[in-house]
């Protein structure tokens, strides 16, 4: 099983990967297939983010985006995700809990 913070982690680092072209599109694809088999198990947030991304391959593979343009959503995601508070699970109630990002004024959090 893939843990709510697992993933977050990997978007945070899978999605400016890609953007940059470090990854291909194989490589996002064969790490999105497993997230998505068990997105109804994570909060909103990660599951939007992962449905995200599964729309913008399928409108790759359709012809109505170019590789440069997906490329660029995932750049745009991954800067929202990292401004937007991030949500994990509480450890001993399994409540979601806020998780605020601190941001200074260099960028650097």
């Amino acid at each position: 099983m893939i843990t709510v913070h697992q993933v977050d982690l990997e978007i945070q680092e899978i999605l400016p990967a890609f953007a940059s072209g470090e990854l291909d599109l194989e490589q996002l694809e064969n790490w999105l297939v497993p997230r998505s088999m068990e997105a109804e198990e994570l909060p909103a947030q990660t599951r939007e983010a992962l449905y995200q991304i599964e729309l913008e391959l399928a409108e790759y593979n359709h012809g109505h985006r170019t590789l440069h343009e997906v490329r660029a959503a995932s750049a745009l995601l991954a800067a929202t995700l990292r401004a937007a508070p991030r949500f994990t699970t509480g450890s001993s109630t399994g409540t979601i809990v806020p998780e605020i990002k601190s941001f200074t004024t260099a960028g650097v959090g």
